[in-house]
């Protein structure tokens, strides 16, 4: 996948946090938590690809799923911010719809004072040190990363995590993804508990480091195995199979 490259990771040595125009954001300078900002991060996801390779929620798709989260958010007056983060793996060469979905996105909420969109590689150890981050992913990695580093996530219950390990909130319904998502407080920030930091070590243990390569789990995969049309793109190497995935969907 493009995104395991090391140009398309996050930057992580920077201190400062930019938009998507170069602009530096500027925050609360404080180091004690309890005067920090709340900020929401919306952490986006491919609009093109796997839509629903981790099973039906409330939601037709991602984009549906990111309005409703920053619309959630945006009525949550506890938030300070709202930041809505692309991956750093974007490529619209790849995947041209996620640019569309962006450029939409875009023009709906670029003039909401609270909320700013960020470089796709802006800094999450710097995020994290400035201010309370409540991280916001349907099914991303990124929860993992932001509870190793002290700071709160949702994800949907039908991520890696699933209901077995409690790292992180997690929702079946909107709901309940709403109600989770306006819990949140700037007067009552609580941070990640010891048996969450055991969760999360349990998770990394079993579901990565023990684990089968996921690829031999993914969509791709059984479609190559399953539908003549798509048995071509031979998982035998990886590499070799994105490219021919890639030449088919461009």
């Amino acid at each position: 996948m493009a995104y395991l490259t090391k140009d398309n990771s996050n930057k992580n040595n920077e201190n400062e946090i930019y938009d998507i125009n170069n602009n530096v954001i500027d925050f609360e300078n404080c180091e004690n938590n309890s005067c920090k900002e709340l900020v929401a991060v919306i952490f986006l996801h491919s609009f093109d690809d796997a839509q629903y390779c981790f099973g039906i929620d409330d939601f037709t798709d991602l984009y549906e799923w990111t309005i409703y989260s920053i619309e959630t958010c945006l009525s949550n007056k506890k938030f300070d911010k709202i930041l809505i983060k692309p991956h750093p793996g974007l490529d619209y060469d790849v995947f041209p719809g996620d640019k569309i979905a962006f450029n939409k996105i875009y023009k709906k909420y670029s003039n909401f004072k609270k909320i700013k969109f960020i470089k796709k590689d802006s800094s999450i150890l710097y995020l994290a040190h400035i201010t309370n981050i409540v991280g916001i992913t349907h099914h991303g990695s990124i929860a993992e990363e932001l509870i190793y580093l002290n700071q709160n996530a949702i994800g949907y219950v039908g991520g890696m995590w699933s209901d077995h390990y409690k790292f992180l909130s997690t929702w079946k319904s909107k709901k309940q993804y709403a109600n989770i998502i306006h819990s949140f407080d700037k007067d009552n920030i609580n941070k990640p508990s010891k048996i969450e930091i055991e969760y999360l070590y349990n998770y990394i243990l079993e579901r990565k480091l023990n684990s089968i390569d996921l690829r031999k789990y993914s969509i791709r995969l059984r479609l190559s195995k399953n539908i003549d049309e798509f048995k071509h793109w031979n998982f035998s190497t990886y590499n070799e199979e994105w490219i021919r995935f890639n030449n088919d969907i461009v």
